[in-house]
Formats: structure tokens, C-alpha cells, sequence
């Protein structure tokens, strides 16, 4: 039992260092996309856990998210952070609502217009995940999101995961 908590403190420890180091690169580079979509996916991975999204959210994560969107239109970007908004969003109504307070719901509205299918599924995903929250529901409604979906779910070359995906999201709007 002793050896577990150590190893469980060392990884805590560890974790908080590789984020709050990823989190200032992000922060220190805000026009390198290689930096935004590693950092982007580096806290999709820890926030994975739930017990570790709380650390993240309250290190700017989400913010920092919603920031490397907005500012890298470069698909790699898009899909990491849309996994990470997506990870954030698992399991946690708080989470959900910072995140659309954070303007990440327009953020993934915009991915999900995207022509790179990745995006797409992405974007689709993060939002999924969001609509588990009724209010943040209504915002994603509200949006615009379900005409973005009706197009991206007829469009000829939509992989099928993305049309899947944007059908129960579809689904769940109740559109």
C-alpha cells in the first residue's frame, strides 16, 4: 500500500510539471502551431483521467485551448485541441460549461466546417461530449450546429466515423 501511494504521489508530481510546462510553452508561443498541437494533445492525455481535469481547468486548460484554435487554423492544431476540449468535457458538467463560456462551442463549430475529415470526426466528438450538459445543449442548438451538420452528414467525401458521429449528435439536439 506504501509503495502505491509513493508511485501515485510521483506520478501526480510528474503530471503537474509536464502540464504546467506545456501550458507556458503554449503560452510562451502562441504563434507556433507544432508547440499549440503538442501542447494541445498533451493535455488531452492528462486530462483523460478524471481525477486530473480539475488540475488542468484550473491551469488555464481550457482557456489555453480555446486560444490555440482560434489562433491556428492548421488541421493538426484543430484536431488535438478538439480532443482535448473533448477530455476536458468527459464526466463533468462544470467542465462543459467553462468550456462553452470559453467560446469553445463556436471554436468547434467553426472544426466542424472544416474539409479535413479528422477535424470533422474531432469536432464532432468534443461536441457529443458537450451535449450531455442541457444548457450547453441549447448553446450548441443556438449555434448553428445542426445546418453545419445536416451539410457535413450529405457531403459526398465525409469519412463515415464523422457522419456517424454528426448523425447522434444530430440525434441528441433532437434536430
Amino acid at each position: 500500500v506504501r509503495m502505491y501511494a509513493c508511485v501515485q504521489t510521483w506520478v501526480c508530481v510528474m503530471l503537474s510539471l509536464t502540464q504546467n510546462r506545456g501550458m507556458a510553452a503554449m503560452a510562451a508561443h502562441p504563434i507556433s502551431p507544432r508547440i499549440q498541437e503538442h501542447g494541445c494533445a498533451m493535455l488531452s492525455s492528462i486530462s483523460a483521467l478524471k481525477e486530473h481535469q480539475i488540475h488542468v481547468v484550473w491551469a488555464g486548460g481550457i482557456e489555453r485551448t480555446v486560444a490555440a484554435m482560434h489562433g491556428h487554423p492548421a488541421p493538426e492544431v484543430q484536431q488535438a485541441a478538439c480532443f482535448s476540449l473533448r477530455s476536458l468535457s468527459l464526466n463533468s458538467t462544470a467542465n462543459q460549461m467553462a468550456i462553452a463560456k470559453a467560446g469553445g462551442v463556436e471554436r468547434l463549430h467553426v472544426a466542424l466546417n472544416s474539409l479535413v475529415p479528422l477535424v470533422q470526426k474531432a469536432a464532432c466528438a468534443a461536441l457529443l461530449s458537450l451535449c450531455s450538459c442541457m444548457s450547453v445543449a441549447e448553446k450548441i442548438r443556438l449555434s448553428g450546429t445542426s445546418a453545419s451538420l445536416k451539410n457535413m452528414i450529405s457531403a459526398p467525401d465525409v469519412s463515415k466515423d464523422a457522419k456517424r458521429l454528426g448523425t447522434q449528435l444530430l440525434n441528441r439536439l433532437d434536430v
